[in-house]
């Protein structure tokens, strides 16, 4: 009771004087004609510190969010810094969600170790330490520079990998699930209508002389061009990059799949907006592969939650709606390749996949010269940044020092080895495993198990041509992961409960 009591006093405390201390950094930070980089960082940092102290869900979820759309603040404060004083100065922005959420991780992981609580439970976890001790030894990789390696580290597993357990501590109820739900719907949500805005009437002025001078030229069909090869460089600056954009939203999609009949009052809206914007997305851009994860995602969705016999229905559907839409892109391959439009000619090229152009510049380019690197590196040259590793002994593969290899799978053998390799495999499988264990458990945990099985298996078959484990979709991703242990983590409780509960009545 006392507890109570001193918790309604101390709470209310807590919030004036957050308030108080955000209102007085902003005014120092004015004073002190410091940058609208540096005052946006203290500022939306403060926020963030601010609600994890008060209620650890919207703290969690405002630190992800804060890190998704972090080049949306700083593309804003670029423009309005370079305006005012002609330069940016320090980009505190840039560090500042990373470094919050790093705080965070660090300090929980400590305290359960100070606390001799049990910090590997399952064989998920388990796993995913093994693989980050691999990856911290691999920055001492002779191949790579050590500065280099804690940078990737620093990006691709703090916080990147290890928010899981964060949230597995975190986020316990059905409740915490639909905030978290709901933030991420509603953020995607804006994402999309940002990129359709951007789509509608963001033209940069090369682009306006482009279409006087190319596109229009002779006829009025160079909208078309113009508008599907300038978009991937217009629309996705709300997150990191255009797959940023593309994969997380598809997690987004899974989720308000799974838990369309929650969503429930303004909610409803936005699961129906976030339906048509998605739609939308897809038909103006046509990106193959968040196309395919989309559709894979519906199936998924819908074949979980079926019973056998429309499960059957189901397959039948699915197959046959297959069987029309490769017939279609057979009938119009000839006019899609002759349309001059490069997103159009990759759609063509479904057709016959293993023949694309994208498939044997991926061959040429990025997979043979990573299959020669990893024969001569069989234990890795140690990790490296997202997308790229720079690997310095390896330069006459690599002429610009960054080693890109568009597979996942491929990417953790070239830095950690084939050992480091074997064990994400195992890492991936047992997720996936646990996935599916939870989607056969009754109520919310249901649910959230046929999302986690859906964003897995789209994961698993992107992962295969592009890298799906790092930046925001990497981050978002290992969220859920930690949501799904924890889940399970309540399961395992109850079930023990019960099973102590009826041998005591025996």
């Amino acid at each position: 009771m006392n507890s109570i009591v001193i918790q309604q006093i101390t709470q209310p405390v807590k919030q004036i004087v957050g308030g108080l201390l955000i209102v007085a950094i902003l005014t120092a930070s004015i004073f002190m004609q410091v940058t609208l980089n540096q005052v946006l960082a203290i500022l939306l940092g403060s926020v963030v510190c601010l609600l994890w102290f008060n209620n650890k869900v919207y703290g969690l979820t405002s630190a992800v969010i804060f890190f998704l759309i972090k080049p949306f603040w700083l593309r804003l404060a670029y423009h309005v810094d370079m305006s005012m004083y002609g330069n940016a100065g320090f980009d505190l922005l840039g560090i500042t969600p990373s470094l919050i959420l790093i705080g965070l991780i660090s300090s929980h992981i400590y305290l359960s170790i100070i606390e001799k609580k049990k910090l590997n439970p399952d064989r998920t976890r388990i796993l995913i330490s093994l693989f980050t001790a691999l990856c911290f030894l691999s920055i001492f990789f002779p191949t790579n520079s050590i500065f280099v390696g804690m940078a990737g580290f620093q990006r691709n597993i703090l916080p990147n990998m290890l928010i899981l357990f964060l949230a597995a501590s975190v986020i316990k109820t059905k409740e915490d699930i639909l905030i978290l739900v709901k933030s991420l719907a509603v953020v995607g949500l804006i994402s999309i209508l940002y990129g359709i805005g951007q789509f509608i009437v963001g033209i940069y002025p090369w682009e306006i002389l482009w279409m006087k001078d190319v596109g229009f030229a002779n006829s009025t069909a160079g909208w078309l061009t113009i508008g599907l090869r300038g978009i991937e460089f217009r629309i996705f600056s709300m997150f990191y990059y255009r797959t940023d954009f593309f994969f997380t939203n598809v997690l987004i999609f899974s989720l308000i799949m799974a838990y369309a009949k929650s969503l429930t009052g303004f909610m409803r809206f936005v699961k129906i907006s976030f339906y048509i914007c998605w739609f939308v997305m897809m038909i103006i851009t046509f990106e193959r592969t968040p196309l395919i994860m989309s559709f894979m995602a519906l199936s998924i969705v819908y074949y979980l939650n079926a019973t056998q016999k429309k499960r059957k229905m189901l397959l039948t559907i699915a197959i046959t709606l297959a069987i029309a839409s490769y017939s279609t892109l057979l009938v119009f391959e000839p006019y899609l390749k002759s349309s001059g439009v490069e997103s159009l000619i990759r759609l063509a090229e479904m057709t016959n996949p293993l023949e694309a152009g994208s498939i044997h510049d991926r061959t040429d380019n990025y997979w043979g010269p990573s299959l020669d690197i990893i024969k001569a590196n069989p234990i890795g040259v140690g990790i490296g940044n997202g997308s790229g590793t720079k690997a310095s002994g390896q330069l006459d593969l690599a002429d610009t020092g960054n080693i890109h290899t568009h597979n996942e799978l491929l990417q953790k053998i070239l830095e950690t080895g084939i050992l480091g390799g074997i064990l994400f495999l195992l890492l991936i499988l047992s997720i996936f495993k646990d996935s599916l264990r939870l989607s056969k458990v009754d109520g919310t945990m249901h649910h959230f198990g046929i999302a986690m099985t859906t964003c897995v298996l789209v994961f698993m078959m992107s992962s295969m041509i592009t890298l799906t484990f790092s930046g925001g979709r990497g981050l978002t991703f290992w969220l859920l992961v930690g949501v799904m242990l924890s889940m399970l983590d309540k399961h395992r409780l109850k079930k023990s409960a019960m099973n102590l509960l009826r041998e005591s009545n025996a």
